[in-house]
C-alpha cells in the first residue's frame, strides 16, 4: 500500500500560557463540540492503482480522545460477580455490562474455547456494527494481573508484590497510588522506574540509593532520594510543611 506525500507545514509551539489557554478551551463543555483543527495531513492510500482519501475527522480532537479513552478502563475498578464462577470478584468492568466478565484463574483455563465465538463477516453490513457484536459476546478478562502476588486492586500489571491500587506496573513491591516500574516502597507516583523510597514522584529514574544533602532552606542535614544535582529545591520534614501549609 502506497501513500501519497503529506503536506509540508511548518508548527511553532505557543508559549507556555497560551498552550494552557488552548487547553482550557478544548476542554470547556461550551466550545468542545464545535470545535474543529483542521487537519495538516492528507492520507490517500492507493490500493489496486486508485486513490482513496480518507476525509478529515468530524469530532474535536477532544471528542476523539473521549472515544478513545472510552475503549480501555485501566484504573477504575469495580466489585462484581464472575460470569464463570458465581463468585465475587475484582474487575474493570461494572456491573450490568452488556458481556460476561470472568475471573482471571476463570478466563485463563482451557474448558472454553475463544474461537467458538468466530463468525463469518457479512459484507452487506457495516464492519463496526459486526464488530461491536462480537465484542459483546466474547467473554472479557476481569483484570490483568500477571504473576502477582496480594495485589489484587491492580490492574494491566505483571510479577508486583503486595502492592496496591498500581496500574500498567511491573516488578514492583509494597507500591502505592501510581504506575511504577521496578521499583520498591514507592507511594503517588506516576511513570516511576528503578526507584525505592519515593513519594509524589513523576517520570523519575533513580538508582535506587539514598543521598545525603542540605535543605535549601535551612541547610539542614538530611537524607533524600534527589540527587545533589538535582534541579529541584528539597528541603527537610519541617520546612516543606512550612511552605506549603
Amino acid at each position: 500500500m502506497k501513500t501519497l506525500s503529506p503536506t509540508r507545514m511548518t508548527l511553532v509551539a505557543p508559549p507556555a500560557a497560551g498552550r494552557l489557554a488552548i487547553t482550557e478551551m478544548l476542554w470547556s463543555s461550551e466550545i468542545h463540540s464545535r470545535v474543529r483543527l483542521p487537519c495538516a495531513i492528507k492520507v490517500a492510500p492507493i490500493i489496486g492503482e486508485k486513490s482513496f482519501e480518507i476525509p478529515e475527522p468530524t469530532l474535536c480532537p477532544l471528542c476523539r480522545q473521549r472515544r478513545r479513552f472510552s475503549f480501555r478502563n485501566e484504573r477504575r475498578l469495580y466489585r462484581r460477580t464472575c460470569d464463570g464462577s458465581g463468585k465475587e470478584i475484582i474487575s474493570m468492568y461494572p456491573p450490568g455490562g452488556p458481556f460476561k466478565v470472568y475471573a482471571q484463574d476463570v478466563w485463563w483455563q482451557s474448558n472454553w474455547d475463544g474461537t467458538e465465538y468466530g463468525r463469518p463477516f457479512d459484507f452487506n453490513r457495516p464492519f463496526f456494527e459486526q464488530f461491536s457484536e462480537l465484542m459483546r459476546s466474547v467473554p472479557r478478562i476481569a483484570v490483568l494481573n500477571v504473576s502477582s502476588e496480594n495485589s489484587d486492586y491492580c490492574n494491566f500489571t505483571g510479577d508486583v508484590k503486595n502492592s496496591y491500587l498500581i496500574f500498567g506496573s511491573v516488578y514492583s513491591e509494597s507500591c502505592y497510588y501510581g504506575s511504577p516500574y521496578y521499583s520498591k516502597s514507592c507511594v503517588d507516583t506516576l511513570v516511576l522506574r528503578d526507584c525505592e523510597l519515593c513519594y509524589e514522584r513523576i517520570a523519575k529514574r533513580n538508582p535506587r540509593k539514598l543521598v545525603t544533602r542540605n535543605c535549601d532552606k535551612c541547610q539542614q542535614s538530611i537524607t533524600t532520594s534527589y540527587p545533589l544535582n538535582s534541579p529541584y529545591k528539597v528541603y527537610c520534614e519541617e520546612c516543606y510543611l512550612k511552605e506549603v501549609y
